[in-house]
């Protein structure tokens, strides 16, 4: 699973030998810290994949972090409030993200918003 937050972007995977575990993978350290600073989880560098930091965390402590990310969203634009929380650079790559994802996207026949 990937997820983007105002704090970054994270790929969550199930660990392999540890079925109650999930191996939680970044690009970037700062991206880590705030969902290992809450059980003071190890951050650990390399490990042969293309992601350079990850995490092993329970899948309660994952979801308890999904939720307070849910929880603490207070703004209306995603990409502006990633620009103020991880900076310019940052959120130029995530708008590379949001452009490329606009293939996938389906033209509504009609509008239907309520």
């Amino acid at each position: 699973m990937w997820m983007f937050t105002q704090t970054g972007f994270v790929s969550a995977v199930q660990h392999r030998a540890y079925v109650n575990s999930l191996i939680v993978r970044l690009r970037d350290r700062q991206s880590l810290v705030v969902l290992a600073a809450p059980g003071a989880t190890e951050i650990l560098a390399g490990g042969g994949s293309d992601y350079p930091f990850r995490v092993v965390c329970p899948r309660s402590e994952f979801s308890i972090w999904v939720q307070a990310q849910v929880d603490g969203l207070q703004y209306g634009n995603f990409k502006n409030r990633v620009a103020q929380t991880r900076g310019y650079e940052f959120a130029s790559v995530l708008s590379e993200v949001w452009s490329t994802a606009m293939a996938l996207e389906d033209l509504p026949t009609e509008q239907t918003w309520t």
